[in-house]
This record gives C-alpha cells, structure tokens and sequence, in this order.
C-alpha cells in the first residue's frame, strides 16, 4: 500500500502521513507494508493526479494526502484536470475542528466597552491579514461583502505576525483570538482585547467571560449577519459551506477506480487509526491536534458542496482573488 502525500517530506502533511502509515500497518494484516512518497506542486493537485490518473491493481493500493482548499478549488471550476466530487473517494480527515476563529477589537480604542458592537459598526478600524486566500481572508472577505465595516492592512507573514502587531497597536482588530492564541496572549482576556464575534464556535475564554457578565453581544458571525444586516439565505449558506471546507486540512482519499469493498475496509480503519489512543498521543506529543472526521461524513459533505445552487456557489467563488 502506498500513501502519496502533496507536500514536502518534514512538514506537517508529512509527518501526519508518517505517523497514521505506522498506526495503520499496526491495524491491517501483516501482509500489507505501508509506504509513505511524496509528490510535491500546485497545492496537492500533482498527488491528487499521480493516483487518479492510475489503473486499478489488486496487488497495491494507494492512498492520497490532499489540502482541503484543493477539493474547495476543484468545485468551484478553478482546477484544471481534477473533480473532487468525482475523482475520490475520501476515506476522512484526522484533523477535524469546527472553526473557533474569532475577531477581537483592542479595549483601549473603545469609549464604552459595554457597548463594543455598536462602536464596532459606527467605526471602519484597521484588521490584520496575511493574504488573500488563507481562512483569515476569506471569512473576512465574506463578512465585508455582506456588510461588515473593515480596514484591511495586507501582508502580514502569519498569525504569530498579526498577533504581534496587535500587540504593539498597529493593528487594531485581529481576527486571530481564538483559544490557541489568547492561551499565548493571556492578557487579551485580561482586559487588552475585546471580542466582537466568531466563525462557528465559541471560544472557552469568550464562554468563561459571558459567564461572568462580560461579552454579552458576542455571538457567530454568521447569526449577526442574519440579525443586523440581513443577509441574504445565499449567502448565509455560502458561509455555512466555507466553514465546513475548512473544518479539515489533511484528506485521506483514494482514486475513484478503488473497489467499494476495499474503500469501506479502508474507511473503517481509518476511523480505528485516527481514535485509537496510540495514534492521539503520538499526534499530541508533537502538539497537533487530532479529531475524527469519517469518509462517509466528508463525502456527504463534498457532494453537498458541489450540489449548492449556482447564485451560492458564485458567493463563494467570489470571495476568493481572480
């Protein structure tokens, strides 16, 4: 058996593939050897392509490693050469988590921070990003579409970055303060920062606040953009699917020519893989967060996506650059 991985041998796809190929020989037959090969380029497509474009044998199997925005490209029409609706089938994704992303704005620049929302809306502040196409961009370029006042300051090199010039004022929203960052910034939720709202999921220190009185209009952003701005159904559900795409980074797949027998084989010790104790502790060890996504849950949700009505697929398109 063979897994292909779309990126370099010692980053994180590589090493997430490494560890899963070990725990998986553990979990087949001992007849089946697990080998890990890398084909780099163009954001996972040439692995996608190095396994699709191969006849099926009985005597090897091949497992691809993609990035989810490869999938995402592919139904909206901007991959040449590839269907991920059609092409794969997803066997799942080791590193589901529903999107915690938050935007916080500095307590400082606030005449009322009770009343955070409303100056929110009445001011146009300046927001970090780092480019245009990561999660940060894109959410945030569906937010201003649909309404939300933003001053968006490109070029910074990533969150470590944004979180930086937060803290040092040149920037004053961030849409990083999830929980990961404020546990390295802790005096964001000492007062330093204000939360304004979130993608999916409510952070725990946002929670932790509200339970104390504080932070009482914080809510998703997609339930403010219903309420405040009414925001249209479609673009509301253009949302919803941006957020499931990035629930997940690294996807499992194997080529469509794939026996179904052999898939549902293949899924069903993914999932034994990807749950199993051995598996976590070698992923938390090295400080990568794990969280089980099934092949069948992931291809509902790819064939969902490509199934959305042109008008939301077009709002989804558009928040990505030409």
């Amino acid at each position: 058996m063979l897994i292909t991985v779309g990126y370099a041998p010692g980053g994180g796809f590589d090493t997430f593939s490494r560890i899963f190929a070990a725990h998986l020989s553990n979990a087949l037959s001992p007849d089946h050897n697990v080998v890990v090969t890398n084909k780099v380029g163009a954001n996972t497509l040439v692995a996608a392509r190095s396994v699709t474009g191969k006849a099926y044998q009985d005597d090897h199997m091949d497992i691809v490693v993609v990035i989810s925005t490869l999938i995402q490209q592919s139904i909206l029409g901007g991959v040449r050469g590839f269907d991920g609706a059609n092409d794969l089938y997803y066997l799942g994704a080791p590193d589901f988590r529903p999107s915690d992303q938050a935007w916080c704005i500095r307590t400082d620049l606030l005449d009322d921070p009770n009343n955070a929302l409303d100056e929110y809306f009445a001011g146009n502040f300046t927001l970090g990003q780092v480019g245009r196409v990561d999660t940060y961009a894109t959410s945030t370029e569906w937010a201003v579409q649909v309404g939300f006042p933003f001053d968006r300051k490109f070029g910074y090199t990533g969150t470590s970055d944004m979180d930086r010039a937060f803290n040092a004022k040149e920037i004053e929203i961030t849409p990083t303060c999830r929980d990961s960052q404020v546990q390295q910034n802790p005096d964001w939720a000492e007062g330093f920062a204000t939360p304004l709202f979130y993608t999916r999921v409510e952070p725990d220190w946002v929670k932790a606040g509200k339970a104390e009185g504080k932070w009482q209009w914080v809510d998703s952003i997609r339930n403010i953009a219903e309420q405040r701005l009414n925001a249209r159904p479609a673009y509301l559900d253009a949302l919803d699917a941006l957020l499931d795409s990035a629930s997940t980074n690294r996807i499992f797949a194997m080529p469509r020519n794939t026996p179904e027998p052999i898939v549902d084989t293949m899924r069903a010790a993914f999932d034994q893989v990807v749950q199993s104790e051995g598996f976590i502790a070698d992923m938390r060890s090295r400080n990568y967060a794990v969280g089980l996504q099934s092949g069948a849950q992931y291809q509902a949700q790819v064939e969902r996506f490509a199934g959305l009505p042109d008008e939301t697929l077009a709002i989804v398109r558009g928040l990505f650059p030409n």
